[in-house]
């Protein structure tokens, strides 16, 4: 304890040095950007009286002084609403061109790069490219989609999708290698990075009925149409039932071994038989030996699959079912199950594994009918699928419901008065929201199954969606809402929106004119992402090179430490996968990763809130995020930092540890002009740690990690 003080009183001392540099500054004085939960949500202006820091101007509203709406001021020096305007400073351009790669690939510049771009601004375009080709590239991206595409999923939430309760989701979960709820939620992801990579237009994000799937994921779909519930909650009829009369499920674990080829067999003797590699608790096994039928026989197949067994979860571990190869994502097609075709049966385990296409009763297309959709935006037979329709409209087009934007029947006939008395405030609401979520409700019940003909008494003819003023688009379904909203002309602007938010960490003007020039080049090319993210990136509405209405509105910030982007940044300049164990994939001790695991969690994180266009972005750090911080690049620094087997340096590599320390992890290189200060301070820090009694070789290897670490440039960027 008396070291670790020490130790961090070095570390004071030492950004205080580098914020004297200009170069950097404590951690804690990065946090700028969006400026709370409420802008975050469309609320009113900050509390201290500051402009909201996203949703007012990105919702259209006025942007006094902004250089592309109007004059840039008298020549008195005043704005248009009598105040002095404030002087024009451009992003100096490394850190623009470190802000721009570290977006794409949570690294810093090289000195030929940086060199480049110095010498000949209109190098960028190019370097984008190329980093856009690179491996980092795809695990940014992938980072990307699973914050922007709402796919989280929680075993309280997926076992109310499928009719279970959330400890044995867990259970599940845990004996499947903690694979089933992160497979579900990278699912949409990787779809998402197989349109990019193969430069398939970005609008498939909501008509592709092709996802990255493995057999588990297929076997819960599939399993999610054999045991279908209503609206209410309550069983509708099963086609497995009907199919394989008598159906009937039980375990052996003496006798001779059951194939698992003859468990799914309909035609074997052995036919959902389940044989069990170790025997159960002795107090289990008389139950055990009886066997199920009817529903709760496919509620004790499906689980069985997943190896956890009928009744207590202490009775033991059923049998391994799927093998590593079943958990990898492949591209799988989702077919609608024509009149008298059989779906794809839950127990077709040895199909699925060969099988490029899934068919199922329900229509699964784009991102909002997704598993991990689905599950994060649980509906009931009160909501009524209007969170899942808004949050779909959310992330589709960048919209949240308003009277003015959405087109209501005239006659109101698709409004549930039941739900929303007419004259009351939630009416209006419900005028707007009620017809365009009419088409989830044709195509799925309130429990997430597909919807039958039985079930389609209450259920309006017709759906219908218009945004913005546009034309009403009359239709059915799922598919006919996906094909509505792909088609809609706010589509590349509400995705250049986001992209922009995403990269500065702040609201980006709608009515900028770079902004909606960006939009139309998207447009233009078949709405390829890559060309978005090119467009943006060179942007000076990104690099702050010169004046643009956002700058003018927002200015030139430092980006926020924010989970993700630190978390992405250290393990890219560190080479050590999932550095804060937020995947469960850290290749280290256990108990190591859940530290690292419990620390990341007070970093705080991107998030997207219900019914919130822009997501929220803490720019207020207490000392619990500043803390988490410096004791995650501690932990980092005693596992891969000194002198036993497996580190990344060690204290006889003094020379070689102190470069990389500046050109990897706070990402100068040699050839800025910052480069020597910045590597005498952290030598400096070295040689005062170990004047220290009792301060080893080790510790001052370490300490000096942990300075360059936490140093805001590491933690953030643009500074």
């Amino acid at each position: 304890m008396k070291t670790r003080t020490r130790e961090l009183g070095h570390h004071a001392a030492a950004q205080q040095r580098l914020a004297w540099l200009g170069a950097l500054a404590p951690v804690a004085g990065c946090y700028q950007g969006i400026d709370d939960a409420a802008h975050a949500d469309g609320g009113d202006d900050a509390a201290d009286g500051g402009p909201a820091g996203g949703s007012a101007s990105a919702d259209g509203g006025d942007t006094d002084g902004a250089d592309g709406g109007g004059d840039d001021g008298a020549d008195d020096g005043a704005g248009d609403d009598g105040e002095a305007e404030v002087p024009f400073e451009p992003l100096p351009p490394e850190a623009a061109l470190a802000k721009v790669k570290d977006f794409l690939t949570g690294l810093p510049p090289t000195s030929n790069e940086q060199a480049s771009y110095l010498a000949q601004p209109q190098t960028l375009p190019g370097l984008v490219d190329a980093w856009m080709k690179t491996p980092e590239f795809q695990t940014r991206s992938l980072e990307m989609f699973d914050q922007l595409f709402q796919q989280q999923v929680s075993a309280e939430n997926l076992a109310e999708m499928m009719g279970t309760t959330p400890g044995r989701i867990n259970a599940m979960n845990t004996r499947g290698g903690a694979r089933l709820l992160r497979s579900i939620s990278d699912s949409f992801s990787a779809t998402v990075w197989d349109i990019v990579a193969n430069d398939r237009p970005f609008t498939e994000i909501l008509t592709t009925r092709t996802f990255m799937l493995n057999v588990p994921q297929m076997v819960m779909l599939s399993y999610i149409d054999a045991d279908p519930r209503g609206d209410d909650g309550k069983d509708l009829p099963s086609w497995v039932l009907q199919r394989y009369a008598g159906f009937e499920v039980g375990v052996r674990w003496t006798g001779n071994v059951i194939p698992q080829g003859q468990t799914f067999n309909p035609d074997s003797a052995n036919f959902m038989r389940f044989w069990l590699d170790t025997t159960p608790d002795a107090s289990c096994q008389t139950a055990l030996g009886n066997t199920t039928t009817g529903r709760n026989a496919l509620l004790d197949a499906f689980e069985l699959m997943f190896r956890v067994m009928p009744g207590l979860l202490k009775c033991g571990t059923a049998t391994e079912i799927f093998s590593d190869a079943d958990w990898q994502l492949r591209p799988v097609t989702l077919g609608v199950a024509d009149a008298g075709e059989d779906p794809t049966a839950f127990f077709d385990v040895p199909g699925m594994r060969t099988a490029d296409e899934l068919v199922l009763h329900s229509d699964r297309v784009g991102y909002f009918t997704t598993l991990g959709f689905s599950v994060n935006w649980l509906t009931n037979d009160s909501n009524q699928h209007r969170v899942n329709a808004n949050q779909a409209l959310i992330v589709g087009l960048g919209r949240t419901f308003d009277p003015e934007n959405v087109f209501v029947p005239a006659d109101g006939a698709t409004v549930d008065e039941g739900h929303a008395e007419p004259g009351s405030p939630c009416y209006s609401c419900h005028k707007d929201l009620d017809p365009l979520r009419d088409f989830l409700r044709q195509s799925y019940t309130y429990a997430g199954s597909p919807r039958p003909a039985s079930e389609m008494t209450d259920i309006p003819g017709s759906a219908f969606f218009s945004l913005d003023g546009s034309d009403p688009i009359e239709g059915s379904g799922a598919g006919d809402l996906a094909g509505a909203m792909a088609s809609h002309e706010r589509f590349a602007s509400a995705w250049t929106e986001k992209m922009c938010t995403m990269i500065n960490s702040d609201a980006c003007d709608p009515q900028d004119p770079e902004l909606i020039r960006i939009a139309g080049v998207f447009a233009d090319s078949n709405y390829d992402f890559r060309t978005l993210l090119r467009e943006l990136l060179t942007s000076p509405i990104v690099t702050f090179e010169t004046r643009t209405r956002t700058g003018e509105e927002y200015g030139s910030m430092v980006l926020p430490v924010t989970q993700d982007r630190f978390c992405l940044r250290m393990s890219q300049r560190l080479g050590v996968a999932d550095i804060c164990n937020l995947e469960g994939m850290l290749d280290a001790p256990a108990a190591i990763g859940k530290r690292l695991r419990a620390l990341s969690d007070g970093v705080p994180p991107v998030s997207y809130g219900r019914a919130a266009v822009l997501p929220f972005v803490n720019t207020e750090p207490d000392v619990f995020a500043v803390a988490s911080t410096e004791r995650i690049c501690q932990i980092v620094a005693e596992r891969w930092y000194g002198d036993g087997d497996g580190t990344l340096f060690t204290t006889a590599q003094r020379e070689e540890a102190i470069d990389a320390m500046v050109e990897q992890i706070i990402g100068i290189p040699k050839i800025d002009a910052r480069y020597d200060d910045l590597r005498q301070v952290l030598a400096d820090h070295w040689d005062l740690a170990i004047e220290d009694e009792g301060v080893t070789p080790v510790d001052a290897l370490r300490s000096t990690f942990i300075t360059a670490c936490a140093s805001s440039a590491a933690a953030a960027t643009a500074i």
